[in-house]
């Protein structure tokens, strides 16, 4: 009996999430994570040229030390 109740349950959040994701759609705005740590790439880059290790410029610039690695793998 509690079953049918949370399946009502998941069916109406589901709705409601994919509708919110439709309108925010039609208003243009932006989905997903902010790729914030691709845009400071150019300082990443530049600390690492300077024979610092991953953790210094993830430091200095305030993104973690596996995007730093990314950032420093990309040709």
């Amino acid at each position: 009996m509690l079953a049918i109740f949370v399946e009502f349950e998941r069916k109406i959040v589901c709705e409601r999430v994919c509708a919110g994701i439709a309108q925010g759609r039609e208003e243009g705005r932006p989905r997903g994570r902010p790729r914030t740590a691709w845009l400071k790439s150019d300082e990443v880059m530049r600390l690492k040229a300077k024979q610092m290790s991953h953790a210094k410029p993830a430091r200095r610039v305030g993104i973690g030390r596996a995007k730093v690695r990314s950032i420093h793998a990309r040709p």
